[in-house]
């Protein structure tokens, strides 16, 4: 399967292309330009590197949220004008789904946190198993950060935005280990939302483009 991934749904941006499950590249930005401006760019320098033309893509997908809602529109609107433009099925994924892969592994509860300022944080609640798969225990919510420690019992290891703002707070639980990924895997992959993707597409989780739609958690303001 060769799959195009994106993520729009942060301050930073990323494109991969997958063969299966080998990412064979990705270009990452984390720079002060609109997410709209480096997208198609990115995509067409990545393809031509590694020697794909978009129409040899079978399948599309993208993290739909939670996040920045101009990001997350960005994405969703760029994967279904491909997908429609070249007639292919696409995959939405849950931004902290994606998230969750960075500490995939981890023989504890993985718990993504993404800052959602204000005092907020987006969560979700995962349990890793074997060859790094993922099964969500809980819907992806918005949680008040105070009440992350009374939320999750035992060991846990945090990953995502807000597992560093918010580690002195995390550090205060009164029940388990509070382990935390390394600074460089707290940001979110288009290949973890690939990878995500993939196994979506296998169980038979796919959209026709027209479908696709961002997933917030919050009203925008």
């Amino acid at each position: 399967m060769k799959l195009l991934a994106l993520d729009t749904s942060g301050k930073t941006a990323s494109v991969a292309f997958l063969r299966d499950d080998v990412t064979v590249g990705e270009v990452f930005f984390d720079v002060e330009r609109h997410h709209s401006e480096i997208l198609l760019p990115a995509i067409g320098h990545l393809l031509k590197g590694v020697g794909v033309r978009i129409g040899d893509l079978d399948l599309f997908a993208c993290t739909v949220g939670p996040g920045s809602f101009t990001g997350v529109r960005i994405g969703v609107s760029t994967v279904k004008g491909l997908a429609l433009a070249n007639d292919r099925p696409v995959v939405g994924v849950s931004t902290l789904e994606a998230l969750a892969v960075n500490a995939a592994g981890f023989p504890t509860l993985v718990c993504p946190l993404i800052d959602a300022k204000r005092g907020q944080v987006y969560a979700g609640f995962y349990r890793s198993g074997a060859a790094g798969s993922l099964t969500r225990l809980s819907p992806d919510c918005l949680l008040a950060a105070e009440e992350i420690p009374n939320r999750i019992e035992g060991d846990a290891v945090f990953v995502g935005s807000g597992a560093g703002v918010y580690q002195e707070l995390i550090c205060a639980r009164p029940q388990g280990r509070s382990l935390f990924a390394p600074p460089h895997l707290h940001r979110i992959s288009a290949a973890a939302a690939g990878i995500v993707a993939r196994r979506k597409a296998e169980a038979g989780d796919l959209l026709p483009a027209v479908q696709l739609a961002p997933v917030y958690l919050r009203r925008e303001l």
